[in-house]
């Protein structure tokens, strides 16, 4: 356990004290908090390729700053590992949406057993959420590409998919479910909200500007094969920014604290809009989540 994660309990908890030498005197409860996170840590650390810990420092203080509260206050951690539907792989990406678990779903499940593990025997208090992304039906384009233009077969698809992965997880601590069926249309409006500000953040910030850019042509293949058609004014990288904003601003809605698990993608960062690019709706999207990564096998 660091100097990062003592200092938390010493700030904000009785029974232990930092003082200006760097001792660190602890009661029984600080010692037994600071062995259990250590135990979560390394059950993460030890299982790369499945699970990853955060990126970002700002997101790893954070982690740690949860599983403490989670611990002293006896209160639950919310795990969520948003994942898209099978959408297939290589020059058929897309083509048509299929009724099985996707890779990014294969490696939400991966992480989901290791998770369920290493917290059962920590003896924290969490639940897993495991959300199929059927958020393609309102683009007339994508639904064209992947479902011929059917909105009902598609969401039937997502939700098959759904449960498929609910009975892969039968038996964690974990459950699957879709976007809709989960948020119904405040996801959709949120992310719409985003969209509006992203957009008007590229014409006024030229660094955000060469940002998106990057993103875009570094997706600019897999973009195209999504619309079957080439992207314009970088309409998906923006969508997909807006997305993970939107879950992420949903999430500190939340009635317990949310870690997700999400596959590497650029678009990552952008549950944290708030902190790491200035994008956000109120202060409260300012306070960092910690993203932990799932490792996908292609």
């Amino acid at each position: 356990m660091g100097q990062e994660a003592r200092g938390h309990i010493a700030r904000q908890r009785p029974g232990s004290v930092l003082n200006n030498k760097g001792t660190f005197y602890a009661s029984s409860e600080a010692i037994g908090v600071m062995s259990k996170i250590g135990e979560i840590i390394q059950g993460i650390a030890s299982s790369s390729d499945s699970i990853r810990l955060p990126i970002y420092k700002e997101e790893r203080s954070k982690l740690i700053k949860q599983l403490i509260d989670a611990y002293l206050d006896k209160s639950s951690v919310k795990i969520i590992a948003p994942v898209c539907p099978d959408y297939g792989e290589g020059q058929a990406f897309h083509s048509n949406v299929g009724v099985g678990i996707g890779r990014e779903a294969e490696a939400a499940i991966r992480a989901t057993i290791v998770l369920d593990n290493v917290l059962v025997k920590a003896g924290l208090d969490f639940s897993i959420e495991i959300l199929v992304a059927d958020t393609e039906g309102d683009h007339e384009d994508i639904l064209r590409r992947c479902s011929d233009g059917d909105l009902a077969n598609y969401l039937r698809v997502c939700n098959r998919s759904s449960l498929d992965i609910a009975s892969s997880i039968e038996g964690l601590r974990a459950q699957s479910s879709t976007f809709t069926q989960r948020f119904g249309n405040i996801f959709p409006q949120t992310q719409y909200a985003y969209e509006r500000l992203f957009k008007d953040k590229l014409v006024n910030d030229n660094s955000f500007k060469e940002e998106v850019t990057k993103i875009g042509e570094s997706r600019r293949n897999r973009h195209s094969l999504i619309l079957g058609r080439e992207e314009k004014d970088f309409e998906l990288t923006i969508r997909y920014m807006a997305q993970y904003a939107a879950l992420g601003s949903i999430a500190r809605e939340m009635d317990a604290p949310v870690i997700f698990l999400n596959y590497d993608t650029p678009n990552r960062l952008y549950y944290n809009a708030g902190f790491f690019r200035g994008v956000s709706f109120s202060q409260r999207d300012q306070n960092v989540i910690p993203v932990l990564g799932t490792v996908v096998k292609r």
